[in-house]
């Protein structure tokens, strides 16, 4: 479906209320011919046979040129048809006829203010919609419906004209290479990697032409390849769009309409890459999909977390975000509304959740905006709550309908499409990128650490659970698996933030590595490949985020996800005993680091014992600087040889 999926103002109810007002057995014509015309022309436009109703209109006029309300039906229709040119020229006929008695085709007016709203003529805008409060308190018919629905056009007015004196940088381009070659191409997706682009494409206009998923791959010069069908079991005669894909790149989840095993008009589907192969889609169930129309998913980094726009009932609007989430198992929680911070009694559409998990963008046209659905950023509390959005400003938004933006974890670029239109429909779509300003930047960049995790005994890749622990607060924030024929993974990072990410497999030692972006985040990708050793005696692992304070043996709080995970490996594998090792840098005399790293070495076996390890399990050893796995000379290389170790005795 094209991008503009919905009506880019206030609905034609209000408009056709006021035209109605008047009496029904009074007219401003005394032309029979015309009045017979003109109550043809209304059946027909009251039973939507809007062709009719224009030919019986017409005719109308042609009887008597000065004829107000077959000029006012004219506006209507062009104005629900968003033909905002003809729109206006009529609009602005019934206006200059009904100088005389102006309150009985006073919605002209206000359907003036709004169409030149549309067209970013805000001034213009302002001025009609001035004329028509001042008359409607002339002939006494502002109740508070009509003054609450002036007032919110009148604060979109405003906040329109203040945009305008403060507009934001904004230079989009099309994407380099081949990646606009289909007619229609819209709603662009990047994994974790900025290297695969994934994005609803058409060959064309019409129901000739079905909506497939296709894929391109940034290649070494910096544009984009040929675009190909990403998968011919995804794709199908019928639709298939508006996807999102996990950082990874490994699981997909889509929109496909009126499907043999759907719920709903349009439902979501999932697939997932198994080596190259994409399997064959399933259905999300009932968990996510209803009766009603489900579309636009945004799933997190990790695909534990998933935001997508349903009609259903219950919601706060028309079109409202929801969102469902994994705990440690398959099964999908939710789903939530995300409630009235997010959602309101519009239309909240096109949800993109950030690579960093907490910020999130989105389309309304009922937030405070520029005429039409604009984009807004919100971002997540430590609580989980979402703060008040905010608009990404001028010339991001504008009065036409921006509803989708796509925004790499740097927080730096966005992706969207651009729509050339004719008539209200879309004649070509392109993908444009752009740097976001400063103000329309999340407020926690993201990255990534990939790489390949493999057996240690004979460089067999392994399909290991990769999990990042927020170690300040001893929180699990992502989870992933590694492709089991490649094993291949990767994990979005924070900036802000001390993490462990732990790699485990039954049957083998767990792996702890420590990204401490609290002080220092460069944005730059990393990669580590993941060697586990299988477990049998004589494996040992560094456990790099248990930490002391300075000649301390305290074990300090930041150490308590660590220490579980090793108290976990110890209760998942009860015939493993192991000796904990402390070490020290080669500061301070030989006795005291000794005591020191044995001291340290006998805390984490009183956690352990704690944690209802049997005692006899394990020993304490400490070898003070004895085994230096760094140079002592530098204190990057001091501090990796202050460290608590555990080898497999038995």
């Amino acid at each position: 479906m094209p991008l503009k999926l919905l009506s880019i103002l206030l609905a034609l109810m209000l408009g056709s209320t006021l035209a109605n007002a008047q009496s029904t057995k009074t007219y401003s014509s005394k032309n029979k011919k015309a009045i017979k015309l003109y109550q043809e022309g209304d059946y027909a436009y009251r039973r939507r046979n809007f062709e009719v109703a224009i030919t019986a209109f017409e005719k109308a006029i042609e009887k008597d040129k000065n004829f107000i309300e077959p000029y006012y039906r004219l506006g209507q229709i062009a104005q629900r048809f968003r033909q905002t040119s003809r729109a206006i020229r009529r609009f602005e006929q019934v206006v200059a006829l009904a100088v005389k008695e102006p309150g009985r085709h006073m919605g002209a007016w206000l359907a003036l203010s709004q169409l030149h709203l549309s067209l970013s003529q805000y001034n213009k805008a302002e001025k009609y919609l001035n004329t028509f409060i001042g008359i409607a308190n002339t002939q006494n018919r502002f109740d508070k419906r009509l003054e609450s629905q002036t007032a919110e056009l009148s604060k979109r007015i405003a906040f329109a004209k203040e945009q305008l004196k403060n507009p934001l940088p904004f230079e989009p381009k099309p994407l380099s290479g081949s990646i606009n070659a289909l007619p229609l191409q819209y709603f662009p997706v990047l994994t974790a990697n900025n290297q695969n682009l994934v994005f609803t494409g058409r060959k064309g206009n019409g129901s000739l032409y079905d909506e497939d998923l296709y894929i391109s791959t940034l290649q070494a010069d910096s544009t984009w390849s040929q675009p190909q069908s990403i998968s011919a079991n995804i794709n199908s005669p019928t639709n298939e769009g508006t996807c999102s894909i996990s950082a990874d790149g490994r699981t997909l989840i889509f929109t496909s309409c009126l499907q043999p095993d759907g719920y709903g008009s349009c439902d979501l589907y999932v697939s997932y890459k198994e080596g190259n192969t994409w399997t064959k889609p399933q259905n999300m169930g009932k968990k996510i999909n209803s009766g009603a129309w489900e579309s636009q998913p945004s799933l997190s980094a990790d695909g534990r977390v998933l935001y997508f726009v349903s009609d259903r009932s219950g919601g706060e609007g028309k079109r409202d975000i929801y969102m469902v989430y994994k705990l440690d198992c398959e099964t999908w929680c939710g789903p939530y509304n995300l409630g009235k911070a997010i959602n309101t009694p519009g239309n909240e559409v096109s949800p993109f959740i950030h690579a960093n998990g907490i910020s999130l963008y989105f389309a309304s046209d009922h937030h405070m905006g520029m005429g039409g659905f604009d984009l807004f950023l919100a971002e997540m509390d430590q609580y989980g709550e979402w703060k008040k959005p905010t608009n990404l400003g001028y010339p991001i938004n504008d009065a036409d309908n921006q509803v989708s933006l796509f925004v790499t974890p740097n927080g730096q670029t966005a992706l969207y499409s651009h729509e050339y239109s004719q008539g209200g429909y879309a004649t070509r779509s392109e993908i444009y990128t752009f740097e976001l300003p400063p103000e329309a930047r999340v407020k926690a960049r993201a990255s990534y650490v990939t790489g390949r995790v493999y057996n240690a005994a004979n460089q067999e890749p392994l399909d290991a659970n990769v999990q990042l622990y927020n170690i300040e607060q001893d929180s699990l924030e992502r989870a992933v698996s590694s492709d089991k024929t490649s094993g291949l993974y990767t994990m979005v990072l924070n900036e802000g933030r001390r993490y462990a990410l732990y790699i485990n497999k039954p049957g083998f030692v767990f792996k702890s590595i420590p990204f401490d972006f609290k002080e220092t985040f460069n944005g730059q990708p990393i990669e580590i490949n993941v060697a586990l050793e299988p477990i049998k005696p004589g494996a040992s692992v560094v456990l790099p985020n248990i930490f002391f304070g300075t000649n301390s043996y305290y074990v300090e709080e930041a150490s308590k996800t660590e220490l579980k995970k090793l108290a976990q490996f110890l209760k998942e594998n009860p015939n493993v005993n192991i000796e904990i090792q402390g070490h020290t840098d080669n500061q301070g005399t030989k006795k005291y680091n000794q005591e020191l790293s044995l001291n340290r070495a006998q805390e984490v076996w009183a956690f352990l014992v704690l944690q209802r390890i049997d005692r006899r399990r394990l020993t304490c050893i400490g070898l003070a600087d004895e085994v230096p796995v760094a140079s002592n000379n530098t204190e990057e290389g001091r501090q990796l040889n202050r460290r608590i170790e555990f080898l497999i005795t038995q």
